[in-house]
């Protein structure tokens, strides 16, 4: 599960700048360079989170779908080799960051419940999904998509 390449763009919007390290791998990302210039879904997860586990398979169905954004998970509150057995154990595979610093979490003004996502514009605005998450279904993560970022993000 390698994190995106960072892009010749910087970024911009609340994830400038911000930096998390990638799980797979342990290289430091730049949240607002790597997102640069296209839709993505950031979903917001923990270890410990029951609701998370159950989104975490129809997040990587969706993200292997015709069609998808770029998902990036984004492990908070846990230790990141429970994250790496988690995703293992589930056998999901999109890339993740570990918010080890928390400066994902403050950029990211992240609410006090689990989990959460955010739909990413080309321009970097962020917008958070609601009515919350957990999506319960591929198609409930498309129409959420949609809802934010239009028909471009992929087929219905």
């Amino acid at each position: 599960m390698p994190c995106p390449p960072g892009s010749a763009a910087q970024g911009s919007g609340l994830l400038a700048g911000v930096t998390a390290t990638c799980l797979g791998d342990g290289s430091p990302v730049d949240l607002g360079a790597a997102l640069a210039g296209r839709p993505a879904l950031i979903n917001v997860w923990a270890s410990w989170c029951q609701p998370c586990r159950q989104e975490l398979p129809v997040l990587d169905t969706y993200a292997n779908s015709a069609g998808a954004v770029l998902v990036l998970g984004v492990q908070v509150q846990s230790d990141p080799a429970d994250g790496l057995g988690l995703l293992a154990s589930l056998g999901v595979h999109f890339p993740s960051v570990v918010d080890t610093a928390d400066t994902v979490s403050r950029a990211l003004r992240l609410p006090n419940y689990l989990p959460v996502s955010y739909v990413v514009l080309a321009d970097g605005t962020l917008r958070q999904v609601q009515p919350p998450t957990p999506f319960a279904s591929v198609s409930e993560v498309k129409a959420a998509i949609d809802r934010y970022v239009g028909t471009a993000a992929g087929p219905g």
